[in-house]
């Protein structure tokens, strides 16, 4: 194999490389958005028994 040969095959093999490690961190992540979502819909949902529970009144976005 020439020189040439060998190089593209080194640069391909650390592309896999590159391309694997980018996939677990895509999966990463994604696992980690799906629990920051769970996270931010469990505050949404607690938020307004806390205030209840201090006797202050839910405050909504609207007007």
């Amino acid at each position: 194999m020439t020189a040439s040969g060998m190089q593209n095959v080194t640069i391909s093999s650390m592309l896999g490389q590159i391309n694997s490690c980018l996939g677990h961190l895509e999966k990463k992540n994604d696992h980690l958005h799906a629990l920051l979502r769970e996270l931010l819909e469990s505050i949404g949902q607690t938020s307004p028994e806390f205030q209840r529970q201090l006797g202050e009144p839910a405050s909504d976005a609207g007007p």
